[in-house]
């Protein structure tokens, strides 16, 4: 489980965004992308605005809905999973989510657990880049444009879990 330095979403005030210095500089690495020199981490708050209360799509049909209770549900309809739990923001600029994912297998449904964290950073352009790794990448840019306000997934959610026969989705999911 990962240490509880985190913003809850219903207790952030908004504020603007306020970069951090004192950002190591990255090494240059030809087989990874990385992260442009002089990148400093993104504001806390600021990606806790950005997730709270809003739907990402993440292509092919699959999305994630970030609550501002601090949970969260995700669906694939078209490959039958879907996943649900907890999500948070960290004092280093991570967006973290904990949960369970679950979906059809044979004649069956498997479940697995999952913690991700993605790190943010912004370049001196203004480009917010990304990485589910260390800081040394692969740092991918971020878009907001995918990102969309209200909850987009739940009713698909609520189909693929009577699908797969799981009629009752945990509260915090």
């Amino acid at each position: 489980m990962f240490a509880k330095k985190f913003l809850n979403p219903l207790k952030a005030a908004p504020l603007a965004v306020v970069l951090s210095l004192g950002t190591p500089m990255f090494a240059e690495n030809s087989s990874r992308a990385r992260i442009p020199e002089g990148a400093v981490l993104a504001d806390p708050t600021s990606l806790l605005r950005m997730f709270s209360g809003r739907t990402s799509d993440w292509g092919g049909g699959s999305a994630a809905f970030w609550a501002a209770d601090g949970t969260f549900r995700a669906v694939n309809p078209s490959e039958q999973s879907l996943g649900y739990g907890t999500w948070f923001v960290t004092s280093a600029s991570r967006m973290c989510y904990e949960g369970t994912w679950a979906w059809r297998q044979d004649f069956g449904v498997q479940t697995r657990d999952v913690d991700v964290c993605t790190r943010f950073m912004i370049d001196a352009e203004g480009q917010v880049w990304t990485t589910t790794e260390g800081m040394g990448g692969p740092w991918f840019p971020f878009f907001d444009d995918n990102i969309n306000t209200g909850d987009f997934v739940s009713p698909g959610f609520e189909a693929t879990a009577s699908m797969l026969g799981m009629m009752r989705v945990p509260a915090d999911g």
